[in-house]
């Protein structure tokens, strides 16, 4: 039997005349072959997932009776589809919000969609509209080659195996291609999304120009690179007090927000910020661990620099023959020559993913587990001479 047309179906049918009206405009040419689906955020309720996969273009000329036969597409529905034709009209990317359905007024049947925080980003609420802006704006910058771990706003919130992946991995997806990617899942799509975020939210307003560039870096990197230029041309060398507020805080201070508390602590431990350096011994003592797992956390600052502020080790290694020739002595140098060897050693020895992202999330308390057997004579090889020296002579 033919269904009942009611005052709604006319406030919906006029709705949709008004839509096709404005979007066969010119200045909408451009939309009209992309599918109604690219409008969709993955938090839409009551979409109608039949037209999802048609173009604009067709939708538009099709005659409303038809649309609203369609098997399966209800008053809510085709309300749902006016919100993303709607959309199609804007050119901001969607936000959230409520479909004008037949129901708009009665809270216990209308679509539900959930409120986010701005300052944190909900994978929900991006529409591929959104992640292509993000991707142009990454490309008009030729930034397809940074690291995700070089911008991300803390990679404790990125997992380690995609520290080092570069974002034009993911620049020619779409991103329902990059949810249904294998180990993606929602945490790991939100830190993506975060960086691509970011770098469009910093870079949107400032179009690419013929003579000049721009280079993202962390906050950090630009105020010890300019302190280490400095020294480089300087003819006397700098003080402990002048390495401890120029190189080493900044760089702790980077540790803190990337790797956490726990191997903040250590590093401050390690160099001597607020009290005589410690050993490794001394320090595996004090946290009840063994002297392997003190040398895997104090690792993960050297890999938190390589992909932060990689030049680093270049800098750090000019400065370092700077003042062997400068005549200062040991005693003041030997600050620096902690943070060096710290961040940027000699003998890098790269760990899988999987062992550092454990160093990061690790509690102390738990970080060697009862019954574990003592790694320390194992790990021997792993230790410099001096402090093998020492833990001889402790024992």
């Amino acid at each position: 039997m033919p269904r009942q047309i009611t005052a709604e179906d006319y406030r919906v049918r006029a709705g949709f005349e008004a839509l096709r009206q404005k979007l066969l405009d010119e200045q909408f040419a451009n939309r009209l072959d992309r599918p109604l689906a690219y409008w969709a955020l993955p938090a839409d309720r009551r979409l109608p997932l039949i037209l999802l996969g048609r173009t604009l273009r067709e939708l538009l000329q099709l005659p409303y009776e038809e649309i609203s036969d369609t098997p399966g597409v209800g008053l809510k529905k085709l309300g749902m589809l006016l919100t993303l034709l709607a959309r199609a009209t804007h050119d901001q990317p969607p936000q959230a919000e409520v479909a004008p359905s037949a129901a708009e007024n009665d809270d216990a049947t209308a679509p539900e969609f959930a409120t986010h925080d701005q300052n944190e980003l909900d994978p929900a609420f991006v529409s591929e509209q959104s992640w292509e802006r993000w991707c142009e704006t990454v490309r008009q910058h030729g930034l397809g080659q940074e690291k995700l771990g070089r911008l991300a706003p803390s990679l404790q919130e990125l997992p380690t195996v995609i520290w080092n992946t570069p974002l034009s991995t993911y620049l020619d997806r779409r991103l329902t291609d990059i949810r249904q990617l294998k180990t993606h899942g929602k945490k790991r799509v939100r830190a993506i999304l975060g960086v691509f975020q970011v770098v469009h939210t910093m870079l949107s307003s400032s179009g690419p120009h013929g003579t000049l560039s721009v280079r993202l870096l962390p906050r950090f990197v630009r105020p010890v690179e300019e302190w280490v230029t400095e020294v480089l041309g300087r003819p006397d060398a700098p003080t402990s007090q002048d390495v401890r507020q120029n190189l080493a805080l900044p760089l702790l201070n980077q540790i803190e927000v990337d790797a956490g508390e726990t191997i903040l602590r250590l590093a401050e431990n390690r160099l001597g910020i607020e009290s005589p350096p410690q050993s490794v011994h001394v320090m595996s003592r004090g946290l009840g661990v063994t002297r392997a797992r003190v040398y895997q956390l104090l690792e993960v600052c050297s890999k938190v620099m390589e992909v932060r502020w990689p030049e680093g080790r270049l800098a750090l290694a000019q400065l370092a023959d700077r003042l062997a020739r400068s005549g200062a002595t040991n005693d003041d140098l030997a600050l620096f020559h902690r943070v060096r060897e710290l961040f940027y050693p000699h003998s890098l020895e790269m760990h899988d993913g999987a062992a550092i992202s454990a160093a990061l999330v690790q509690p102390a308390a738990v970080l060697r587990s009862p019954g574990q057997p003592d790694l320390d004579n194992a790990g021997a090889a792993e230790f410099s001479p001096a402090e093998q020296t020492a833990d001889s002579g402790a024992k």
